[in-house]
């Protein structure tokens, strides 16, 4: 074996082989692993980058499922404690899957009532706390417990992780940790990326709750969609240093923690992406944002109330523009002082998507004179009856083909442009079409 894998390595240097071995299927790789002892070495990293530690639903409550949970902590941890496999692991998921009330399960825990489902649930946990340690270049966790709290210990432990770069949680809650940690503070974690999706969980956490749990030292990207867990993070990250390493945060709020938005935005001097939910937005206005917060922002994702906010004055040049309700009942003037805001970017504007506006003439006259950098427009119309329909709209059979694409109505409008690549907002023409408009520069 000795002879034959000096062969293999005379015969084509080791880098060659691997990069050889890293297009072969995964199931090829595992194949390749039992040749030989160089196959094996070239092949366990790609075998093992990512592993899965996963439950099993409960059909039942039998004994069975508990011995079976204990069974899979076991083998788990035989895997991760062989050296040469828990050094390639670069990615590891959580995932529990126990069907049923598991906030019922986490109760019965706490009260030391030993049902089944707990035990099993518990003996699962417990197996993977103890394996995480064992990964020492572990660098992607993604935690999903079906809105389980999350164990203050695992948070712990991957405040520890110093080769930890991206971290995700989904589906979980913060109650029970937040109560755990309230006398026993634990140390935060400094991911690069930090995602928690976690719709309508813990919606009983009190307003004055925080979730001190995350730095801001490397965050370099913020993802929260939740309405209870994000003013809280937020709130805690804004007391403490600058984040100046953040450059994209994405963020759902309801309408009454916005003022921690703007906190937020005041300590991001890098951020370049930002994208806002408003779900529970109301018709009051959101006061601009300074020039000297955000400086560098170049991209917007979100409600047209809070771009006339945050647009002007902003080197933005992507901008995706969702509806609200004051929006969809807006008459077109409304919409084109929103217009003449939105070209008040220092970027200039380049790509714009905007909700569904009113069709009228002065409004697509609006646009072509205020987005003057514009090269992609996507909106859509309605009312459209205020246009003539004459022959020069060009409207004739063949733009008026449906691609299968066309199910709400959008129409698309071209605005010619100049020797210069400047819109000829004094002679605009305008076709139908399908969803975009293109704009040549």
């Amino acid at each position: 074996m000795a002879a034959k894998q000096r062969q293999l390595g005379e015969f084509l240097p080791v880098e060659v082989w691997r990069s050889c071995l890293e297009y072969a299927s995964y199931r090829d790789q595992i194949n390749f692993s039992t040749a030989c002892r160089l196959f094996r070495e070239i092949c366990l990293p790609f075998i093992f980058k990512s592993i899965v530690y996963t439950s099993k639903s409960f059909q039942d409550s039998n004994l069975s499922w508990v011995e079976a949970m204990e069974e899979r902590s076991v083998k788990f941890q035989e895997l991760v404690s062989n050296l040469s496999i828990a050094s390639c692991v670069r990615q590891c998921r959580l995932a529990v899957s126990f069907t049923g009330t598991q906030k019922e399960w986490d109760r019965q825990i706490e009260e030391d009532k030993i049902s089944k489902p707990a035990l099993a649930y518990k003996a699962f946990s417990e197996g993977f706390l103890l394996a995480l340690p064992k990964l020492p270049n572990l660098q992607d966790v993604t935690i999903q417990l079906l809105y389980g709290n999350v164990d203050p210990r695992l948070l712990t432990i991957l405040a520890e992780m110093r080769c930890l770069q991206r971290l995700l949680f989904h589906a979980v809650s913060f109650k029970g940790t937040a109560l755990q940690t309230i006398n026993n503070p634990i140390p935060r974690l400094k991911p690069r990326e930090l995602e928690i999706a976690a719709y309508g969980a813990a919606a009983d956490i009190t307003v004055d709750d925080e979730l001190p749990y995350f730095s801001s030292e490397r965050l370099e990207r913020l993802s929260i969609r939740s309405l209870w867990i994000a003013p809280r993070i937020l709130l805690d990250l804004s007391k403490r240093d600058i984040c100046h390493r953040l450059v994209s945060l994405e963020v759902e709020l309801a309408n009454k923690d916005r003022s921690i938005l703007y906190t937020i935005l005041s300590r991001c001097p890098q951020l370049q992406r930002l994208e806002v939910e408003l779900p529970s937005y109301t018709e009051s206005a959101f006061p601009p944002i300074p020039q000297s917060s955000v400086p560098l922002l170049s991209a917007y994702v979100g409600p047209a109330a809070f771009a006339t906010a945050i647009i002007p004055g902003h080197p933005v040049r992507s901008a995706e523009i969702s509806s609200d309700s004051g929006w969809d009942r807006g008459e077109h003037h409304d919409v084109t002082r929103a217009i003449i805001l939105w070209g008040q970017s220092s970027g200039p504007l380049v790509d714009v998507v905007l909700p569904t506006i009113p069709c009228h003439p002065d409004l697509v006259s609006a646009i072509g004179e205020h987005f003057r950098g514009l090269h992609t427009l996507r909106l859509i119309l309605r009312n459209h009856d205020d246009f003539e329909e004459e022959d020069d709209m060009g409207a004739d059979d063949e733009n008026e083909s449906d691609d299968g694409d066309n199910e709400h109505d959008m129409e698309d409008f071209v605005i010619p442009t100049d020797d210069n690549g400047d819109s000829q907002s004094s002679a605009l023409g305008y076709k139908v079409c399908i969803n975009s408009m293109q704009l040549s520069n």
